[in-house]
């Protein structure tokens, strides 16, 4: 057989190129200029969740943590737990009661606000609805164990109330809202020790009472012909010790307005009552500033004690032009009347508050007009604090 061109077997076309790869469509076709990018771009996608994930882990741990704290914290440090009782709602024609009650009470419901325990709601406990004779003997203990307090823990309470010496019990008395002269003799009272007694009531080992005896210094319808019950009160408070049957568990100190044949004295310029002014200033930090205490951020018994001995008794002595003089007098119950300048240190009563308040700067810079070297020069004079009569 010849070989033809008809004969000859040929192989069939392709488009296969031998040797060389197959050419990239146009849709995968692969720039060499952004290999970098490319690759990068494609790491940053797959590593994102990861990302996001540990951040969403870290911050969610940190509220954890933040909420825990926030929560637990004040279950493991001591708190303050702050409650007054004003009484004034005395029926007309009996009694007058101490003057600005509502101004006092509020002005110190204010420095206290946020700084008191949180089963408190971080505020005063305003006892309105013990103010009665029968409601302060009977459920003025239950309220104060009824907060629960631990050892650990401060209660700080303020009373106020007219009192005076029972002429048929011969004892320290205050005068409760339901107080009346029928039949002759006074009804409606308390024996000052029981309040202190109920107060001191809690588990904790710190109470202060801080307590305006009020202005009555003469009134022989109560037989009182002058005020003695600060001196009353030393042998009674004595009497409340260890050794006998009482309510208090831990410490308990009474500071009162002011001491025998003396009254608590009220500023008409200023609308309030001195020894509560100078308690609230004391609440307000003033009592941990030089030269009262030590500028820790903690106001201690013998800091507050020191404050408010002396301011009071310089506004009470600029207020009556040196008339009169008012020197509040501090108590540990069941050991009696204690010098300022001889209470222990470092008993702590309340944290300082991390902000400033406009009130109490006026007040101090009225009374104390040279700033702090004046105040030094007062503490100095007035050294050693024990309390005088002129």
């Amino acid at each position: 057989m010849s070989d033809t061109p008809e004969s000859k077997p040929t192989l069939p076309e392709t488009n296969v190129n031998i040797g060389s790869e197959p050419m990239p469509s146009d849709s995968n076709k692969f720039d060499a200029k952004n290999w970098r990018g490319t690759n990068r771009s494609k790491e940053k996608v797959r590593g994102e969740p990861w990302a996001r994930r540990i951040m969403f882990t870290t911050a969610t741990l940190v509220a954890i943590i933040t909420i825990a704290f926030i929560s637990i914290a004040p279950l493991t440090t001591w708190q303050t737990t702050c409650v007054t009782l004003a009484i004034d709602n005395y029926q007309a024609g009996l009694i007058q009661p101490i003057a600005y009650r509502d101004l006092d009470i509020s002005g110190i419901q204010k420095v206290l606000s946020g700084r008191c325990s949180p089963a408190t709601g971080r505020g005063v406990v305003r006892l309105s609805n013990y103010e009665t004779s029968d409601a302060i003997r009977d459920q003025l203990v239950g309220k104060i164990q009824d907060f629960k307090l631990r050892q650990k823990d401060v209660l700080l309470a303020y009373v106020r109330a007219q009192s005076f010496i029972s002429p048929t019990k011969n004892h320290c008395q205050l005068a409760a809202a339901d107080f009346s002269l029928e039949g002759g003799s006074p009804s409606g009272l308390v024996r000052c020790s029981h309040v202190l007694d109920s107060l001191g009531a809690g588990s904790n080992n710190t109470t202060l009472i801080a307590m305006d005896l009020g202005n009555i210094s003469w009134d022989p319808r109560l037989g009182t012909l002058g005020n003695f019950v600060p001196s009353k009160l030393d042998t009674e408070l004595a009497a409340l010790s260890n050794g006998k049957k009482h309510l208090a568990v831990g410490d308990s100190w009474l500071i009162t307005s002011n001491d025998s044949l003396e009254f608590s004295h009220v500023s008409l310029s200023d609308n309030r009552s001195l020894f509560s002014k100078a308690f609230e200033l004391a609440l307000l930090g003033e009592a941990d500033k030089s030269p009262w205490g030590d500028a820790d951020g903690i106001i201690e018994l013998d800091e507050l004690a020191r404050f408010v001995h002396i301011v009071t008794y310089a506004w009470s002595r600029a207020t009556t032009g040196g008339r009169h003089s008012q020197h509040p007098v501090i108590w540990k119950i069941g050991s009696g009347r204690i010098p300022i300048d001889e209470i222990p240190p470092n008993i702590r009563l309340i944290r300082a508050p991390t902000r400033t308040f406009d009130t109490g700067s006026t007040w101090l810079s009225k009374w104390f007009p040279g700033g702090s070297s004046d105040q030094t020069k007062l503490t100095q004079k007035q050294q050693p604090l024990t309390n005088e009569n002129s």
